[in-house]
């Protein structure tokens, strides 16, 4: 019987998990110095912004198929990688269980934790063969939690699909070319109208505003959601800024370019200002809806110039060397 456990994981959930997973992961193994801003730029999943008609929590989490996303987000850094899932209705799902067994503990046996589905996005780093259990963190909690090979993919899973991502190998990319790639990933998020085609209740980039605007308007949204996507992504536009401040030399980005996502960021700040307490929860303040409508609809028409900023100063003409294909139109959906 074997134990393993990886230690200096550091996860601590803040605006999208995979990103908050993906970063403990790589800086426990020293294999990424830079900050949680850098990790979601250089991936291009600070670029990501969906929108559920309804204003669901899991708008943070349905941006396409997640093989493909996040074998993209990987890629981009230069890692190779594979992102086994289904669904837990599926006969073949033990089999699936047994080998995601092996295949974790191959990776922590090599220093590197495992992202898994919770949900949200949570970090594997360690296992016990005598009581068979993987050490896990949930990014809420600072206390270490405890998962039954046997339960993974069904405890505390209240969705209907499993999920995890292994690193394997990194080859290196020269930054310049990372970077480029990730801003040309953020034209194509903000072009592409739907990531989960065939189901259309999530919308991507320009098209998400008009979601997000008709949920308030006809006031038919999730109170939870609509909090938790707005504060969310005011520190996924704040991440963007930080990031592009980051490159700014190396790829010899435009004043105007910078200072169009600024505009974004602080209209974001702005529409923070209308969430309120109430008695531990939050909510949207009603009051102040019309406020709000107008933020929104200025958060839009600022995105659109920043996006048209971005693209005639990096160009999207050309392809890169070893450049990924993204898909201008989803092919499964997360459910």
């Amino acid at each position: 019987m074997s134990w393993n456990k990886l230690e200096g994981i550091d996860f601590k959930r803040e605006n999208r998990s995979y990103i908050d997973a993906l970063h403990a992961i790589l800086t426990a193994a020293g294999r990424f110095a830079g900050t949680k801003s850098m990790l979601s730029g250089m991936t291009g999943m600070a670029f990501k912004f969906i929108i559920h008609e309804h204003l669901s929590e899991s708008s943070m989490t349905a941006y396409g198929y997640w093989g493909k996303e996040h074998g993209e987000a990987a890629e981009r850094l230069g890692w190779a990688n594979v992102s086994p899932g289904g669904y837990i209705r599926h006969p073949t799902f033990p089999l699936a269980r047994k080998q995601a067994e092996r295949s974790i503990k191959l990776s922590i046996d090599r220093g590197l934790g495992v992202v898994f589905w919770l949900p949200e996005f949570a970090v594997i780093h360690g296992y016990d063969d005598e009581d068979k259990v993987y050490f896990y963190r949930d990014g809420w909690s600072q206390d270490e939690q405890v998962m039954l090979y046997d339960n993974f993919g069904v405890a505390g899973n209240g969705t209907p699909f499993w999920f995890y991502q292994l690193l394997l190998d990194k080859w290196d990319r020269p930054e310049a070319d990372i970077y480029r790639e990730s801003l040309r990933a953020a034209v194509s998020e903000w072009e592409t109208p739907h990531k989960t085609a065939p189901d259309q209740a999530f919308a991507s980039g320009r098209l998400a505003y008009d979601y997000l605007i008709q949920a308030l308007v006809s006031r038919r949204y999730s109170a939870s959601g609509g909090t938790y996507i707005l504060k969310s992504y005011a520190e996924i536009k704040r991440d963007i800024v930080a990031y592009l401040e980051d490159i700014q030399s190396e790829l010899g980005l435009t004043e105007a370019v910078l200072q169009a996502y600024r505009e974004v960021d602080a209209v974001y700040r702005h529409i923070c200002r209308f969430i309120r307490a109430d008695e531990g929860t939050a909510a949207l303040d009603q009051a102040s809806f019309p406020a709000l409508l107008k933020n929104v609809r200025e958060a839009k028409e600022l995105e659109e110039k920043a996006v048209h900023e971005l693209k005639a100063c990096i160009g999207c003409e050309d392809r890169l060397p070893g450049e990924l294909d993204i898909a201008l139109w989803g092919i499964a959906s997360p459910r």
